[in-house]
């Protein structure tokens, strides 16, 4: 191991350890509804995920749809649309520029206030994540190696997710898979990729139920990343459109691309969501 590598694994285990550590001393900044903020918390704390109902009517549904159509379609140059022939969807490495409606969910406030208190430390936008999966067998995905649709832990330290499902998924669509309860002192990142990778057979041998998520339109879910989890696919489903959302303590951001004046509609409070952490956390350049 060189230098440089020690140092960066020493800077991981310091992140995971006390920087990101729920703070003893921390007061939430964002206001809500306590008792069902306390639900919410106690169920991922347990069980790693809780839903979070409907943040999108069919209407908003609709539109969003109407535009990823467009995006793909090749009618939107301001947006990052690619395809990626080892997984078999569609990305759209900008989401933000997509739809104002999708800046303002960022920062919805009540799942901000969840969240949080969840990491019991102010949180930040570190990524989105914006895909159109066609229907596939699984076998086409796997064999390319490894992806989201093997069972796999996110490899980002504390770290919780937004899911919105923007089109119907049921039995027969690919949906969103988790073991529960699999987050539990799991949030220390690994020294290997292929760690955070289970096969099949590992997940079978748990002897635990999974979760196949399904749902309507609109409906949300937020997750711990250090729940083993899957995006299942189906070779009969239907397209199926989504947009999740990545909120960190401060570590593993990435530069976030969004419309300054857009931004500036939003509270203050919530703008602090895209914001840069104290040191020594800093958002990479990468997106």
């Amino acid at each position: 191991m060189t230098l440089r590598q020690i140092v960066s694994r020493c800077r991981v285990v310091i992140e995971d350890t006390v920087l990101t550590a729920p703070g003893l001393r921390y007061k939430p900044r964002f206001p809500g509804d306590e008792a069902e903020l306390a639900k919410g918390i106690a169920e991922l704390r347990i069980n790693g995920y809780t839903s979070v109902g409907r943040l999108l009517d069919a209407a908003g549904v609709g539109q969003l749809r109407g535009l990823i159509d467009a995006a793909i379609g090749g009618q939107r140059p301001d947006l990052d649309v690619r395809w990626s022939d080892s997984v078999k969807y569609w990305r759209i490495e900008n989401p933000l520029r997509l739809d104002p409606s999708l800046l303002r969910l960022a920062a919805h406030p009540a799942v901000i206030a969840l969240v949080e208190r969840y990491f019991a430390r102010r949180p930040y936008l570190s990524d989105i994540d914006l895909r159109r999966i066609p229907p596939t067998d699984m076998s086409e995905v796997q064999s390319s190696g490894y992806s989201s649709s093997n069972w796999h832990r996110d490899t980002r330290g504390r770290q919780v997710k937004l899911m919105i499902y923007l089109s119907d998924v049921a039995e027969a669509d690919s949906n969103f898979s988790l073991v529960p309860g699999t987050h539990i002192g799991a949030h220390y990142r690994k020294k290997e990729y292929e760690e955070s990778r289970l096969s099949d057979a590992e997940v079978e041998a748990m002897k635990v139920s999974t979760v196949e998520w399904r749902g309507q339109a609109g409906d949300a879910m937020v997750f711990d990343t250090n729940l083993i989890h899957r995006l299942r696919r189906k070779p009969m489903a239907r397209v199926r459109d989504s947009i999740t959302y990545y909120y960190t303590p401060g570590q593993a951001l990435t530069t976030i691309d969004v419309d300054r004046r857009e931004l500036e509609h939003l509270p203050e409070s919530m703008r602090a969501v895209f914001g840069n952490p104290p040191l020594p956390f800093k958002r990479s350049s990468h997106t």
